[in-house]
């Protein structure tokens, strides 16, 4: 998302209006959910998808109309087999498409490079869309939940919706066709990567494409480098086990270790089961963690318990060992784990 926010700043910077596609809402099947961005240049040409097929043909036109008219939309498109039932589409759900004019203006310009900032380093920061409230323009930044319950109209709940702040955009629907959105502009949780051998290397931009900010670790300088790494949120030449007495690891946080072999995984998972992480995923085959897990019991008096709280061997079974299989394996997995929390 970081990169996208990035492009639309360098679009305005050289002077060229824009058309934004924002998904507020699906409901039912639909190709993408809400967050998703696409825009739309002059030209026709676009980046960023709101789900690819019809959807994002049809908003890809209007959008176009809209561009040259200078002007906003919303638009609700269901997604039905025939004419009169949707758009000719088997989904069956639903989705809410704001369509915003982006003038080539500085300030605009300026909201993009903070929004892009705001991504790239993993600050707690939300981004307002709203209609209809004409002291706000259609996008804001903001980096303080309580603006959030300051909104004229909103029906903010902070007991209720300040907690779900970290993890899903959030729609209001207002009065006289008056809405807000809120999308937050992190991922809640890092993904620290004990290793930066080949399989770290084919997972961080897997896991990136799919926004988990990596932090890769490893004490070999020659293997922890931004060359190697230049996806990751940080990549840190660092004694691994050392590493758990100065980083606090909290329950939204993932931990994998991927080693250059069994003694150094070990380490690092004895020290990774004292924390609260909500994942912790280990590389090796079923002999190597068997054999790891008895060690950790007989010799560092840990419980079945506890080393039952790790994934491993890690990644779904997709059946593949090549590093950028396991990578998808690994991502996979996360993903999965995401869901569920969400």
């Amino acid at each position: 998302m970081a990169q996208f926010y990035d492009m639309v700043a360098d679009r305005l910077s050289a002077g060229q209006d824009l058309e934004l596609v924002l998904v507020l809402q699906s409901y039912g099947s639909a190709p993408r959910g809400a967050g998703a961005v696409m825009a739309v240049q002059a030209s026709g040409e676009t980046f960023g998808t709101v789900g690819g097929g019809l959807v994002e043909f049809r908003a890809q036109k209007l959008a176009s109309d809209l561009l040259r008219q200078k002007s906003s939309k919303l638009e609700q498109v269901y997604l039905g087999p025939t004419e009169e039932q949707g758009i000719g589409m088997s989904c069956g759900g639903d989705v809410v498409l704001y369509y915003v004019y982006i003038p080539a203006e500085a300030a605009w310009a300026a909201l993009f490079r903070r929004l892009d900032q705001a991504g790239r380093s993993q600050s707690q920061a939300w981004l307002v869309v709203s209609e209809g409230l004409g002291s706000l323009q259609a996008l804001e930044l903001t980096e303080d939940p309580d603006y959030l319950a300051h909104l004229p109209g909103a029906e903010f709940q902070p007991e209720t919706d300040f907690p779900r702040l970290g993890r899903r955009s959030l729609y209001w629907q207002g009065k006289q066709d008056s809405f807000y959105y809120v999308l937050p502009l992190f991922e809640k949780g890092f993904v620290y990567i004990f290793g930066a051998g080949h399989v770290a290397q084919a997972l961080v931009p897997v896991l990136e494409s799919c926004f988990f900010p990596c932090v890769v670790l490893d004490n070999r300088a020659e293997f922890a480098t931004r060359e190697r790494f230049p996806q990751a949120y940080r990549v840190l030449i660092q004694d691994m086990p050392g590493f758990f007495e100065i980083q606090p690891i909290t329950p939204d946080d993932y931990i994998i270790i991927v080693t250059r072999g069994h003694r150094d995984d070990e380490k690092v998972l004895n020290r990774a089961l004292d924390t609260s992480a909500g994942y912790i995923g280990m590389i090796g085959s079923a002999n190597k963690v068997s054999a790891v897990f008895t060690d950790l019991i007989r010799n560092h008096e840990r419980s079945y318990a506890e080393v039952r709280r790790v994934h491993s061997p890690i990644g779904l079974p997709l059946g593949g060992n090549t590093p950028e299989e396991i990578a998808v394996s690994i991502t996979a997995e996360l993903l999965q784990e995401r869901d569920r929390r969400s």
